[in-house]
């Protein structure tokens, strides 16, 4: 009896559970708010924050709540549309650093994840993006580097088929002329590290299992020949600041890209495959990113390190092409950027390969063993037939003292003749 009691109260326990779930769903459901409810929510918000910075990103943050609960809904670009908003005019007008730049980015995703025909915010958006793209590039208009670049544009002949691509072109030779001793200074570097990898792999194959002396032992080979691990990467630090305003140079200009073409970019197959092939070299390349991901792993391949990275090396070769291939395609980036960056690698890769293939000396041995293929003896250079017989005859007239048996002691020849 106890037993079935027991199974009775848990079943009246169970179905009470039940009945009491089914009465809470609806009132969970009603403690969701409706986006409607939501949205006037945000823009009360943003209406009592008035000039105030910190409350106007309060209220961006509830605008983007909303374009979280309800994705893909004309609420979620409508509410997108005023974080827009809000940051062109409000935010900027209050002082917040980056806040014109973070209203770009915020229209062009917007653009890009709603269909103008149907959403009446992203219509709005592409309004805005366009006079807001104007506005930027008018200021930037001012800088010295927007001024170069758009110098070069000009004396290519302001062609839209080609003068982009190829002021690009011109600048990075320029560059690559003006940092030539440089880059010859890096490559050298890779060429005399190159060189003692021989005795670098006799080190390590010697050491294996004494790792506190081989350090000592490398280091002391490094000396020896002049090698420093790090001589290729000091030449590249000089460098960054130089390439750093190439890329801003490119990101001041990159409005104007938008007039600007190159190959198949903004030609017919843009408007039959439009999620792969930009329509002008302001806009996303997927087969010039593939070009470029390629490019970047010849480098790699031809690249010298430290030959105790080896393995670390041969990693970074497959997976470092792959990684900055995504973040590219991730991120978006117009495919002036990546035709840029196309450019100053093929020509670095070319200069690389120029300086790396010229022969290399022998490498000297390292703790007195020889590396390397064996030291062939000097070869004989032919005589004539009249020369090698007069060398012979001077030869014969030499005559050696032969061998007699007065050289050896008489006594000694005569013990052994009785013995």
């Amino acid at each position: 009896m106890n037993n079935k009691r027991l199974l009775w109260i848990a079943a009246i326990m169970w179905l009470a559970a039940i009945l009491m779930m089914r009465q809470m769903q609806p009132q969970a459901r009603k403690e969701i708010p409706q986006p409607a409810v939501m949205l006037a929510r945000a823009q009360a918000q943003e209406k009592a924050a008035g000039n105030d910075a910190g409350k106007l990103k309060d209220a961006v943050k509830s605008y983007w709540q909303v374009a979280k609960t309800y994705r893909k809904t004309e609420y979620a670009a409508a509410a997108r549309l005023r974080v827009g908003i809000i940051q062109e005019t409000k935010l900027e007008k209050a002082g917040a650093r980056g806040s014109k730049h973070a209203a770009l980015t915020t229209y062009q995703a917007l653009v890009r994840d709603f269909s103008g025909k149907k959403s009446e915010a992203a219509q709005e958006a592409q309004t805005r993006l366009k006079r807001l793209e104007r506005r930027i590039d008018k200021q930037n208009s001012t800088h010295i580097l927007y001024k170069t670049l758009d110098y070069f544009v000009k004396v290519t002949g302001s062609n839209s088929a080609y003068s982009y691509a190829l002021a690009l072109l011109v600048i990075t030779i320029v560059f690559k002329m003006l940092t030539t001793p440089l880059s010859h200074l890096q490559f050298k570097y890779m060429r005399e590290m190159q060189k003692i990898q021989p005795l670098v792999k006799q080190l390590q194959e010697k050491y294996k299992n004494n790792q506190k002396e081989f350090g000592p032992k490398l280091m002391a080979l490094y000396k020896e020949h002049g090698v420093s691990p790090f001589g290729s990467c000091l030449p590249l630090l000089v460098q960054m600041p130089v390439l750093y305003l190439l890329y801003w140079m490119v990101r001041l200009y990159q409005f104007q890209f938008a007039n600007g073409e190159f190959l198949w970019i903004g030609s017919g197959l843009a408007s039959k495959f439009p999620s792969l092939v930009g329509t002008s070299l302001a806009q996303g390349d997927v087969p010039l990113l593939v070009l470029y991901t390629v490019s970047m792993f010849i480098s790699q391949k031809l690249t010298v390190v430290d030959p105790t990275q080896a393995e670390q090396q041969k990693m970074m070769t497959y997976t470092m092409p792959l990684l900055f291939g995504f973040m590219l395609w991730k991120w978006a980036l117009p495919s002036a950027f990546v035709l840029y960056w196309l450019f100053f690698n093929i020509i670095s890769t070319v200069q690389q390969y120029l300086i790396l293939k010229q022969p290399t000396g022998p490498a000297g041995p390292a703790d007195g063993a020889a590396v390397g293929p064996p030291i062939e003896p000097p070869k004989r250079h032919p005589t004539s037939p009249g020369r090698a017989r007069r060398r012979k005859k001077r030869f014969s007239a030499i005559r050696l003292p032969r061998p007699t048996v007065g050289a050896f002691p008489a006594a000694s020849l005569q013990e052994q003749r009785t013995g």
